[in-house]
């Protein structure tokens, strides 16, 4: 779920409990949700909370560029429930590709996601 697509984000804003009937309605295929930008809705943290105590099978991932957005916000932050990983910026010897390395230019000019960078 991209809360950047503003049809969702207003949904989920006024309506938070929204996101647990779209997890039960999806949870028959799916036991892995992953929610992008968190932090632009924090109230929907204590929806995933509620979801997380309602069916122990259901797990989630939760992007975002702003920890400390939640934080500042008051939110719940799962505490027990969460696990954070950190994604670091690449080095510049991880910009190098088994055909070549990425000339730094390169990388200003198209940024540095693999695909773009391994394209000709």
């Amino acid at each position: 779920m991209d809360l950047l697509r503003p049809s969702l984000y207003q949904e989920l804003t006024s309506h938070p409990e929204r996101l647990g009937e779209i997890i039960s309605f999806e949870k028959k295929s799916f036991k892995l949700f992953i929610i992008d930008e968190i932090q632009s809705i924090p109230i929907l943290m204590n929806e995933i909370h509620r979801q997380i105590e309602l069916n122990k099978e259901i797990r989630f991932i939760l992007t975002g560029s702003s920890a400390r957005k939640l934080k500042r916000s008051g939110s719940n932050l799962l505490g027990g429930r969460l696990s954070r990983f950190y994604f670091h910026p690449l080095a510049f010897p991880e910009y190098t590709t088994s055909k070549n390395a990425v000339a730094w230019e390169r990388v200003i000019n198209v940024g540095s996601l693999p695909a773009i960078l391994e394209s000709e």
